[in-house]
């Protein structure tokens, strides 16, 4: 009888810890933007409010009269003032339900849990500093929950572990962390590993592992707290891969550092954040990557300039990385990895959040679908920008700077894209690349924006500065292009540029100029009465423009200056085209298409001495 009400006392406490924390959220639709952790003040202010009620106190305002049982460490031993738990030399155990407060320093030794499968235990770390070399610093090896407290303004330390230990917090179920103290742990392999589900609330972490930082088998769900990690492997992980409900990761908010080798942040299955505030780097960073080959299509053009090849490895080293499906709605990340940024095998949705990404390869890939309806995106530094069998930008504020295409609708097998850890795999469905809203500014080496099937432009703002080489486009498509809306310029080379097709509903049109424009040159179009319809400067040198707006009218002319180029254009149809005959594939607006970067199909032009088709 009185196991069942010091475990309800638990429950009902570590209820009023959750509205202590203020980060809990019902959902991740509820959750704020920035997700930041509450800070110590106030949440110090709510757990003085929630100690004066009587019928029960949150878990790190406990008082004397809240404790069960006290645990004083002394070194080699322990003193333990109450019941429930015993010492056997430098191994203390825990055996019935109960809030356990604990103190001193155990140099060599354990705290083990060992209740039944219905016993509720919360462990109250205060001042606590247990070291183990030999196996976890504290091991719950059976209990239906610990709930771990940091004492308000405590300081905690767990060392130790061994490579083939579980970690230095290490529990067989469900694990909670709260509290307004702080813990350090230092393991040889994974820092804190609950079998079950394991959820943080609030608390401070400096966390270093020899393997990952924090995992959660079952699912990791963190509403608050601020996390210092770094990993030999991953950071923050959820691994379950025999249930498909299973294996999550769910973040509402919180401050992370985290320095890993692996992947930042990864769940098997799905993996949605809300708020929180993440400077990301893994496996040394975007400088650490080795360089991308160059697009095989350069080398027929005679403008390859990257001559490294892709070097591989077994070690995922992305960003934020999910097996089914990402779900990011909010928060800050400042993202350096060595691989994708952001990344699922599966399908992605961005609905908010500011991303400033550096990365070795993909800014933000998706095996299948990516959707983007809002957020701030600026990716500096990319191989490819975003990447999807599907793509479709709704909104948001998205810029991408990529050493080849900025973004890539691709699908099959891969068709051609390789990722820094092996071939990305694509779904066999359609290809396609859609952009209905939104700003998006592309500076490409490669393709600006290449479908391996129908790229659909029916709103928002575009910008594509794209390839100087002739062996790439500012726009490449494998099917279609078609413009129903919104304002679009693509600058770039004329070998391969293509404009949008005749069975567009807004008009447009492709220009080829017979000498290649500076860069840093102003590019005007105005109407037949000088007014301007539209100007900006180019980034980098190019030969050819592709511009539509809905303030272009079929049937009358416009004046088309590029530094000191200049040139009459009248539209006589939704889509014309003309200038100086392209060199390349690509064909005039409304032609032949290009071959979806170099991810398409059909045959490439024969390399200059070659005497065979390549395939």
């Amino acid at each position: 009888m009185k196991n069942k009400i010091l475990s309800l006392l638990l429950a009902f406490g570590l209820c009023l810890t959750l509205a202590a924390c203020g980060q809990t959220q019902t959902s991740a639709e509820t959750a704020t933007a920035s997700g930041t952790a509450q800070t110590a003040t106030a949440g110090a202010t709510s757990l003085s409010a929630a100690a004066n009620d009587t019928s029960a106190k949150p878990l790190s305002a406990a008082t004397a009269a809240d404790v069960t049982c006290t645990i004083a460490l002394t070194g080699s031993g322990a003193t333990v003032t109450g019941s429930g738990a015993a010492v056997s030399g430098s191994t203390v155990t825990i055996t019935a339900a109960g809030v356990y407060r604990i103190t001193g320093t155990l140099s060599e030794g354990q705290i083990r849990v060992e209740c039944t499968k219905n016993d509720k235990v919360g462990l109250l770390l205060d001042g606590a500093s247990i070291t183990c070399t030999t196996d976890a610093a504290i091991n719950v090896v059976e209990a239906d929950k610990v709930v771990v407290t940091l004492a308000e303004n405590s300081a905690n330390t767990l060392t130790g572990g061994t490579a083939d230990s579980g970690a230095v917090l290490y529990s067989k179920a469900d694990l909670v962390l709260t509290g307004l103290g702080s813990l350090t742990v230092d393991g040889a392999n994974n820092g804190i590993h609950g079998k079950d589900d394991l959820t943080v609330e609030c608390g401070v972490y400096q966390i270093t592992a020899g393997n990952d930082g924090i995992k959660g088998k079952d699912s990791v769900t963190i509403s608050g707290g601020s996390f210092t990690i770094v990993a030999a492997g991953d950071g923050i992980q959820s691994d379950n891969d025999e249930d498909t409900a299973k294996g999550t990761v769910t973040i509402t908010g919180g401050t992370y550092s985290i320095t890993a080798q692996g992947d930042g942040v990864v769940a098997e299955t799905a993996l949605g954040i809300a708020g929180g505030d993440f400077t990301i780097q893994t496996g040394g960073g975007a400088a650490a990557a080795p360089v991308h080959s160059g697009d095989e299509r350069q080398q027929w053009f005679g403008s390859q300039t990257t001559t490294t090849t892709t070097a591989s490895s077994d070690t995922s080293s992305k960003g934020v990385k999910a097996g089914v499906s990402l779900n990011i709605t909010g928060g800050s990340f400042t993202l350096d990895c060595y691989d994708d940024a952001l990344h699922t095998n599966g399908s992605a949705v961005i609905a908010g959040g500011t991303f400033t990404i550096k990365t070795g390869d993909d800014g933000v890939h998706a095996d299948e679908n990516l959707t983007v309806s809002d957020g701030t995106l600026t990716l500096s530094q990319c191989y490819e920008g975003l990447e999807g069998q599907t793509i479709l930008v709704s909104g948001g504020t998205i810029d991408v700077t990529s050493s080849d295409d900025g973004l890539n609708a691709a699908g099959g097998d891969g068709s051609g894209s390789f990722g820094l850890t092996g071939t990305d795999s694509f779904g066999s469905g359609d290809v396609s690349l859609t952009i209905t809203g939104g700003t998006l500014t592309v500076n490409a080496e490669g393709d600006g924006l290449d479908s391996n099937g129908t790229l659909s432009v029916e709103g928002g703002t575009v910008v594509v500065n794209g390839p100087t080489g002739d062996g790439n486009g500012a726009l490449d498509t494998g099917t279609s292009a078609v413009v129903t809306g919104g304002t679009l310029i693509a600058v770039g080379s004329s070998g391969m540029a293509v404009g949008f097709d005749t069975d567009s509903t807004q008009v447009s049109f492709l220009y080829n100029f017979t000498a290649a424009v500076e860069a840093g040159s102003t590019v005007t179009i105005t109407d037949s009465t000088g007014k301007e319809i539209y100007s900006f400067t180019a980034a980098k040198s190019f030969s050819s423009v592709v511009f539509t707006s809905a303030a272009l009218q079929q049937g009358q002319t416009y004046t088309l200056t590029a530094g000191s180029q200049t040139a009459q254009i009248t539209l006589s149809g939704v889509s014309t085209s003309g200038g100086a005959a392209s060199s390349g594939m690509g064909g005039m607006g409304g032609g032949q298409h290009g071959m979806g970067g170099q991810h398409g199909q059909g045959q490439m032009p024969t390399p200059p001495g070659s005497t065979t088709q390549q395939p």
